[in-house]
């Protein structure tokens, strides 16, 4: 009888380190949950060429959890209107400190740069919008990462 005991021992000793140990740390950390309400405005055009003038945009962010939450980096890639990507025209990851403790909030971008311009003024065929797509690196308090993807259109002046 020493012998079953000890074997149903071990058994409930391996399922328990097996199949235990990922659910309770997700259950007592868990991720913050964050949305991406939209973008404002959506579609960006400039007035001017002017690098001073070019127009941003404003990503409204929704907390669903009230983890105190910091967002990290952002970097920004760009796609034709086809979906083709534009490498030469990408934003490697930046660093960027914001923090946020819950509920709504929105962070300003600029996504239309420089480069963006000089390629709409250098090419002759239609390429009009340029799709933007920014993702954005959150950390929360409890070491968890997020990402979060937000989109807007750049059309040639």
């Amino acid at each position: 009888m020493p012998r079953f005991h000890l074997l149903i021992f071990a058994l409930v000793a391996i399922g328990l380190s097996l199949f235990g140990n990922g659910c309770i740390e997700k259950t007592l950390l868990p991720a913050v949950i964050i949305t991406v309400a939209n973008v404002t405005p959506y579609d960006l055009v400039p007035t001017s060429t002017a690098t001073a003038q070019l127009p941003s945009c404003q990503v409204n962010l929704t907390f669903e959890t009230l983890v105190p939450t910091r967002l990290q980096s952002f970097s920004v890639s760009y796609a034709s209107k086809l979906g083709q990507p534009i490498p030469v025209l990408r934003i490697e990851e930046t660093p960027m400190e914001v923090r946020f403790t819950g509920g709504a909030a929105a962070v300003t971008f600029n996504p239309y740069t420089a480069k963006v311009v000089e390629l709409y003024e250098l090419t002759s065929s239609d390429i009009s919008p340029i799709i933007a797509t920014i993702r954005l690196t959150f950390r929360d308090a409890n070491g968890n990462t997020v990402q979060r993807d937000a989109t807007c259109r750049l059309f040639k002046l």
